[in-house]
């Protein structure tokens, strides 16, 4: 789950960087957007990690 999140990211920032130079009008917006959700993305792996990190403390 947390590498497939940095994944989902990464694919973010990749089509981010695509949209900002191939579709003419609003490129640097739709690359902006898209890196605010692959953040978003990277923020929900660190949350995900940290509560199964605290699950399994609570488990042992």
């Amino acid at each position: 789950m947390f590498i497939s999140m940095y994944a989902l990211a990464a694919l973010h920032l990749g089509f981010g960087l695509i949209a900002a130079f191939a579709i003419p009008g609003g490129g640097i917006a739709i690359l902006l957007v898209l890196v605010a959700m692959g953040s978003f993305y990277v923020l929900c792996a660190h949350s995900w990690a940290l509560a199964h990190a605290v699950a399994r403390r609570h488990r042992d």
